[in-house]
């Protein structure tokens, strides 16, 4: 979870480097179903996900390529100034 002295926050998943929540002036600014799943190869619903190398069907790898359910990412370094930020991966 990142957060920022304005009170603004940002959920990111190490798995699939998906960022789940960004909260921003007190509200939710993202879409996540309530029916999302968390890991074991499934895609989460919603949020912003990493799509590649591919987006949709458009290939021969899985919909909106490998990386979007992907369990190998790393955090490889974080901050918190200037601004928060975590720097993931693959």
């Amino acid at each position: 979870l990142l957060t920022h002295a304005s009170g603004s926050s940002a959920l990111i998943y190490i798995y699939a480097a998906h960022l789940a929540s960004w909260v921003c002036g007190g509200a939710e600014r993202l879409f996540v179903s309530s029916t999302a799943e968390y890991g074991g190869g499934k895609a989460i619903r919603g949020g912003v996900p990493v799509c590649w190398p591919q987006f949709a069907g458009r290939g021969a790898l899985p919909k909106h390529g490998f990386v979007r359910t992907s369990d190998k990412w790393r955090v490889l370094r974080t901050s918190t100034e200037p601004y928060p930020c975590v720097v993931l991966e693959l």
